[in-house]
């Protein structure tokens, strides 16, 4: 990548939280542009899960029990 198209990525993935001040820059890693589109559906899917363990949902089936140690931590 020339130096236009490496500013250009770097102000694209640039993640600043500026309530927490963290500023995340992944513009160098190497991730296709088509990424974030293609992991949509994985993430909504990731987001109900963790919503169903938040709500005590039984992710130990072996054991038949909740994971405690992930809702413990800040319950």
């Amino acid at each position: 990548m020339n130096k236009l198209e490496l500013w250009k990525r770097y102000q694209a993935h640039l993640c600043e939280c500026e309530t927490i001040g963290l500023s995340l820059d992944i513009s160098r890693m190497s991730f296709p542009d088509s990424f974030f589109d293609g992991m949509t559906a994985p993430m909504e899917k990731a987001f109900i899960a963790m919503d169903a363990l938040e709500r005590g949902a039984k992710a130990n089936i072996s054991e038949n029990r909740m994971v405690g140690h992930y809702w413990l931590r800040a319950p």
